[in-house]
């Protein structure tokens, strides 16, 4: 029950934020990686 109750007060919980922090950052990394290739000859 105790895990339940857990559950319902987190329901993302640190994964996702985990997961989507992550993502982000990997967009982040793309994007600038490709302008710089771009912008710099």
């Amino acid at each position: 029950m105790k895990y339940d109750d857990y559950d319902e007060d987190r329901p993302e919980g640190p994964g996702m934020l985990a997961s989507c922090a992550v993502i982000l950052l990997g967009m982040f990394v793309g994007f600038a990686l490709g302008w710089f290739l771009k912008g710099c000859p």
